[in-house]
């Protein structure tokens, strides 16, 4: 239980951080350069991009609070049923309620990858 809390942690986090050490972008770029790495800094330097990267790490970290908040009460409940059959029904479906959030939000993340240009 401990190890999926903790690996929820290390994957997500990163993300969560990744607001707090994005580079400024050169507001003078230049967007009729051809080449790649002249697209890929304008397409950064787009305000509707850097929206939805902000959106996005926000997002991630809800993610991040919600999954784990969810296992770690699910584990609570867990501990807690004592005998009851219906608790501990309850508290592993919590659990799996989180986990599978989590991996839906993987999903999502993968595929606004792949979605938006230049990936966010």
């Amino acid at each position: 239980m401990l190890a999926m809390v903790l690996a929820s942690i290390t994957l997500v986090a990163p993300m969560a951080l990744a607001a707090t050490t994005k580079t400024p972008v050169d507001p003078n770029v230049n967007c009729n350069d051809s080449s790649q790495s002249g697209l890929q800094n304008c397409i950064k330097s787009n305000k509707i991009v850097e929206d939805l990267n902000g959106i996005i790490d926000f997002l991630s970290a809800g993610v991040a609070i919600v999954v784990i908040g969810s296992i770690i009460l699910g584990g609570i409940q867990y501990s807690m049923a004592g005998g009851s059959p219906e608790a501990v029904t309850k508290a592993r479906q919590r659990i799996t309620n989180g986990l599978i959030a989590f991996a839906a939000f993987l999903f999502i993340f993968a595929f606004l990858q792949w979605i938006i240009p230049g990936g966010i």
